[in-house]
């Protein structure tokens, strides 16, 4: 039988704390988090080379020493210890943002949002970093954090707030369950785990296999990633004397056993006996490697046992989900280390305002993948993916008070009943967390280290593809030296001379990625042909996450919604949505320089809220907030948009846009009963959409589908093509004063073109794809035309279309107001974006104030 022991991993290059349960292995009960501000690069780095010695690895076995340390550090933390811009860019989207930017989308709204977070003081400077410290005693456990803090003060590092934690008897959390049980084990950490409990090394350490081949081959470059891993950590304040009320109150109402409906809406008893092995009583002589053993559809398919809503049958529906890579659970699993914080509440008390609850912790080798699809699963979604009006009976988002439905099995183990809990609260309030990155101990010695290897000079794109081996070097290649853009957000700069060297020599270069296409005239051939180069790919992503839209259709279905979207999208509106950008623009500016806090970049938070909220009115689709409306959207596009396949953004695409689609048909609710009492459907498109529907037979879903799709795809390329723009005019000291004199006089169609040049340079997406549909041969009548085979993608270089010298004079040169039909920043052809005409002049009306304020 092969055992966890099969694998080798490098133990003594691991940080213990992913692989060794610190209170299990070495009995430690007690642990302190300090949070770490570096005052500068100097500082952070000699004090982190200073702890290298002391972390603790996962080589470490028991006894044990006498604590542990840990160290991890934010995306802030990083560029404060000096690692370069390409090395930050490097790293994962959602780590970059970091976990108070996401709040939208991982439900912290309301209640939950980050202005309401306490875990570090009001006020207090960026969180750079984390240490992680184990003891056995409560002294121990105090006397190191304090020595800690001793040293770091010394070496000139700031500890913002130190938080305690301790084990509560018998391993349990604060509403009395047993917690940690189902816990993966990993091949290799030398646990001698049973197959079915243990995870391939890839799920949690980067730089290794997981079950399904795939390599989390980010950060760049290896030495920083090998053997590191992700850290979500959070603060859930936990109401304890809330749940026992609720659970009293609604089993004396249903005449069912306290017990029992505390096991139902956890999915387990107390003593962490899983409903679906012991439905009726608990079992808590059950032996602990028994209790992992079974799967919700072999043995509960209908939720009889574990009903299907309950917590721990949302947080890991293990076998109910289709086993593929982008939707097996085994995808999505985390290795969870938090502990209790505050005192227990005594049996029988009522509030006593104490707070308490739990500090989560839990580790993966993708934040969105892993910790950001599981918390999707506790707001939004039941184990099918569908959309939920309710959250996680135990420790969802909080929202309106919803229900919890209980299937009761009759004599014949049939459904007989169904019981529901009404008013349920939320009983977990989210108040702090972050995301970090925990290196392996050489990644730390890396990011110490002052002089730092200089990147190899990248050859041009044909030398080093011919060199590559077989079809996987060569993607590899084709990713590093042209498609980096895409992955990993970086200017188009950086790739632009391999592009030129390919327009040059192979205009169309068929790679494993798909055929390349880099010259303005062969690009503009495929945009104008849907016929032969189908959206068809753009459709089924979008089905997946924001639903099918007319972007990516094909034929009459397309011509149809395209035109019903020209009667709601109008010309004649847009003297009206800039005067709202007039009005919004100077507020979001003034607001958001006031809640810096120090902040480095301001630009984005102002462009991304002057657009959502000007656009937002336009189309009657305002966001529950304009970062959540924003990201949801953002998430969306960026694996609708980005030709390489990624796992990581088609499921956190997917989880984006259930989130976004519920908040649409709520809105679309909403406005329905408002007209049903009588008020006017409104002038916005939402309400356009609406009176449409009853002159051109559209339903719901095809309204709440097309209003989607036109939100989603104005808002992302508006914001983006501007702050692209603006990027490359602070490059740019002679165009940013053409900008700014420009803004100075109002003269707004001058402002327009300057944008629009800017954008030029690096246009957002710099890549769009088709798929050909038919054998096809593609610049026929010149010496580059190629054969394309039926079924083949199509990759278009935007970028280097619009830098082709064989179409336009002098590309390398800033020249605003070139002729229109030089520009794809809105695509060509039947596909392009319909509401063109209004992005430009928007963006300069957004761009006015932000250019004479100086960002």
């Amino acid at each position: 039988m092969k055992t966890t022991n099969d694998v080798s991993i490098e133990l003594d290059d691991v940080q213990g704390h992913l692989l060794l349960s610190y209170g299990k292995t070495f009995g430690m009960r007690h642990a302190r988090f300090l949070f770490l501000h570096f005052e500068d690069i100097a500082a952070g780095r000699r004090f982190i080379a200073e702890k290298i010695p002391e972390v603790t690895t996962a080589r470490t076995r028991p006894p044990g020493p006498r604590f542990t340390l840990n160290l991890a550090f934010t995306f802030e933390g990083l560029g404060v210890l000096g690692l370069s811009a390409e090395e930050l860019e490097s790293f994962p989207e959602e780590f970059r943002h970091g976990m108070a930017q996401r709040a939208a989308f991982l439900g912290d709204i309301g209640a939950d949002a980050p202005e309401h977070w306490d875990l570090l003081p009001r006020g207090a400077p960026a969180l750079h970093a984390i240490a992680l410290v184990y003891a056995r005693s409560q002294d121990d456990a105090d006397a190191r954090a304090h020595e800690l803090r001793v040293e770091a003060e010394a070496a000139r590092v700031r500890v913002v707030h130190v938080q305690t934690a301790a084990a509560l008897e018998g391993g349990r959390e604060h509403f009395g369950f047993a917690d940690g049980g189902s816990n993966p084990s990993v091949v290799g950490d030398g646990s001698d785990a049973p197959p079915g409990r243990a995870l391939e090394p890839g799920a949690f350490l980067l730089d290794h296999p997981d079950d399904f081949g795939a390599v989390a081959a980010r950060p760049s470059p290896k030495a920083l990633r090998r053997n590191g891993t992700y850290l979500a950590l959070r603060k859930l304040r936990q109401d304890v004397a809330g749940f026992r009320r609720f659970v009293a109150e609604n089993a004396a109402i249903l005449g069912m056993d306290e017990e029992l409906v505390a096991a139902k809406l956890m999915g387990r008893w107390r003593s962490g006996v899983p409903l679906v092995l012991a439905p009726d009583e608990d079992d808590p002589d059950m032996p602990v490697e028994r209790r992992d053993d079974f799967g919700y559809q072999k043995q509960d398919s209908e939720g009889l046992r574990c009903p299907f809503g309950a917590h721990i049958r949302r947080a890991n529906p293990r076998d109910a989900l289709p086993i593929a890579r982008r939707t097996a659970v085994r995808t999505h699993r985390l290795i969870r280390r938090g502990m209790a914080y505050g005192p227990p509440l005594p049996e029988g008390q009522g509030e006593d305002h104490v707070d308490r609850g739990l500090i989560f912790i839990a580790y993966g080798a993708s934040l969105s993948l892993q910790f950001e699809i599981v918390q999707q699963w506790l707001n939004n979604g039941n184990v099918g993916g569908e959309p939920s009006t309710l959250h996680d009976p135990v420790s969802g988002s909080p929202c309106a008070h919803g229900t919890f439905t209980i299937p009761t099995a009759g004599p014949n183990g049939e459904l007989a009943s169904v019981r529901t809990l009404c008013g349920l609260p939320s009983f977990v309030r989210v108040r702090g967390g972050a995301y970090f990155f925990v290196p392996g101990i050489e990644a730390l010695r890396y990011i110490v280290n002052r002089e730092k290897p200089r990147p190899d000079t990248i050859e041009k794109f044909l030398q080093k593809y011919a060199l590559a081996q077989n079809d996987e070097d060569k993607k590899n290649c084709v990713e590093v030296c042209l498609l980096d853009p895409v992955t990993a957000r970086r200017p188009f700069c950086d790739t632009a001379e391999n592009w030129r060297a390919l327009r040059q020599e192979r205009p169309i270069f068929e790679t494993p990625h798909g055929v390349l296409v880099s010259r303005f005239r062969d690009v503009q051939e495929v945009l104008a042909k849907p016929e032969v180069f189908s959206v068809q790919e753009y459709g089924a992503r979008m089905t997946a996450t924001v639903g099918p839209f007319f972007l990516g259709i094909d034929g009459e279905r397309h011509k149809r919604e395209a035109s019903l979207a020209r009667l709601v999208i109008r010309p004649r509106d847009l003297p009206k949505l800039l005067d709202r950008a007039r009005l919004v623009t100077p507020i979001v500016l003034d607001l958001v320089n006031k809640r810096a806090n120090g902040a480095p970049d301001l630009l984005p938070q102002i462009v991304i809220a002057s657009v959502v909220r000007t656009a937002g009115e336009y189309f009657g689709v305002p966001g529950p907030s304009d970062e959540g409306l924003f990201l949801w959207l953002s998430v969306a596009s960026a694996y609708i948009f980005f030709p390489l396949p990624s796992d990581e953004r088609a499921a956190a695409g997917a989880a984006a846009g259930i989130a976004y689609q519920q908040y649409l048909e709520e809105l679309l609710c909403a406005r329905e009963l408002s007209i049903a009492s009588g008020k006017p459907a409104g002038d916005d498109v939402l309400g356009r959409f609406l009176a449409l529907s009853a002159t051109h037979g559209l339903d719901r879903m095809t309204v709440r589908q097309m209003l989607g799709g036109l939100v989603s795809g104005t808002m992302v390329p508006t914001a983006m093509t501007l702050l692209h723009a603006l990027a490359h005019l602070r490059g740019a000291p002679d165009a940013c004063a053409q900008a700014r004199e420009a803004a100075r006089k109002r003269d707004m169609v001058r402002l327009t073109d300057i944008l629009l040049e800017a954008a030029r340079f690096d246009p957002y997406p710099s890549l769009l794809y088709r798929t050909a549909v038919v054998d096809v041969e593609l610049a026929t009548g010149t010496p580059r035309a190629t054969r394309i085979a039926k079924g083949s993608r199509v990759i278009l270089s935007l970028a280097s279309a619009m830098a082709d010298e064989e179409a336009l004079e002098e590309p390398d040169v800033f020249q605003p107001g070139r002729p229109d039909e030089h520009s794809l920043l809105f695509g060509h052809g039947s596909h392009a974006c319909i509401g063109r005409f209004l992005a430009g002049p928007l963006m300069a009306e957004i761009a006015a104030p932000l250019l004479l304020s100086g960002l």
